[in-house]
């Protein structure tokens, strides 16, 4: 299911949030949209419909899951930049072992952060790969 952000602001960067799980996805959209710099521009549940938001809405950043139920989210990557070269992607997982982190990077993502590290972690991450 892909759905609009809420709010939308010319000065806000806006981010595709990738998760299989809604609930999950609902909770970054929520810290995401608080954020006075960025807001949710589409939510998808799985690899092709994050390929179609890609294509509609032509997001600043996508914030990608690893585990979609369509395809394996390191394996999308090489598909949306094929798209949109130049969209930075940050990987969120779940998985803390560092041979994620180095698979997702040379997968072509600019960050990885792990679910647990909390809001401030990832929002600090979305910003940091949006200035660069």
């Amino acid at each position: 299911m892909i759905r609009a952000g809420q709010r939308r602001n010319a000065k806000r960067f806006r981010v595709l949030i990738v998760d299989e799980h809604p609930l999950s996805r609902e909770g970054l959209a929520f810290l995401i949209n608080h954020q006075a710099d960025m807001a949710v521009c589409a939510e998808a549940g799985s690899a092709s419909q994050a390929l179609e938001a890609v294509c509609e809405k032509r997001p600043d950043i996508m914030l990608l899951d690893i585990a979609l139920p369509d395809k394996n989210g390191l394996g999308l990557i090489d598909e949306i930049k094929a798209i949109l070269p130049e969209l930075p992607i940050v990987v969120v997982s779940m998985h803390d072992e560092s041979p994620y982190a180095e698979k997702a990077l040379r997968a072509g993502a600019q960050g990885y952060v792990v679910k647990h590290e909390g809001g401030e972690n990832l929002i600090r991450a979305l910003r940091q790969t949006v200035a660069h």
